[in-house]
């Protein structure tokens, strides 16, 4: 172990730590390696990047992420959501802007998060946000784009055609037949098309 791990400070619960005096369970993720990663979510760049980090995905709608973290699996029946803080302040993981952070700390054992009650039994994240700096002023730009499009239609078949394969199936399987030739034909010429 270097000398610097050693020295480096922590943020904890109440307050920072030099590295080698914290005894609780957490984890440090540098706010670099956050910025690399080009995902809508913060939860999502979390999840499989250290263990214990649990991220499921609940929506498959495209342009929302309704990406859901646990810290060391589900610690409740309830709302199992980590304590997010940022700046102290609770706030959704989703909303924080990975470019923002300065440090990022996860706090997962009892310990680490006796400090916040009940409120922290899920786990605590700890997010402290860059601070104004004197001297000219930087600006910083960097954009994304996305598209998000089918890779594959399938090709759709009409009202006969869908009967006729349905009867071919049921054939196969010695079932009952669903269309009879009657209804066959009127799904073909489509005299009947508020019942065919």
């Amino acid at each position: 172990m270097d000398s610097r791990s050693v020295e480096d400070v922590v943020v904890v619960g109440y307050g920072n730590q030099k590295k080698a005096s914290v005894t609780g369970s957490l984890s440090l993720v540098e706010p670099e390696e956050l910025a690399k990663v080009t995902t809508m979510s913060l939860a999502n760049t979390l999840g499989g990047s250290m263990p214990g980090i649990i991220t499921r995905q609940t929506s498959g709608e495209p342009g929302y992420d309704g990406a859901i973290l646990n810290i060391r699996g589900m610690g409740t029946w309830g709302n199992a959501n980590p304590l997010v803080l940022v700046d102290g302040v609770e706030r959704d993981l989703n909303l924080v802007n990975t470019a923002e952070i300065e440090s990022f700390s996860i706090l997962k054992d009892a310990s680490a998060t006796a400090v916040y009650g009940t409120r922290g039994a899920n786990g605590v994240i700890l997010i402290n946000t860059k601070k104004g700096q004197m001297g000219r002023p930087k600006i910083t730009l960097r954009m994304e784009a996305t598209q998000l499009h089918g890779l594959r239609f399938p090709d759709y078949v009409n009202g006969y055609e869908f009967a006729t394969l349905m009867n071919e199936a049921c054939t196969v399987g010695e079932v009952a037949l669903p269309w009879d030739d009657v209804a066959l034909q009127k799904f073909k010429d489509g005299s009947d098309p508020y019942l065919y």
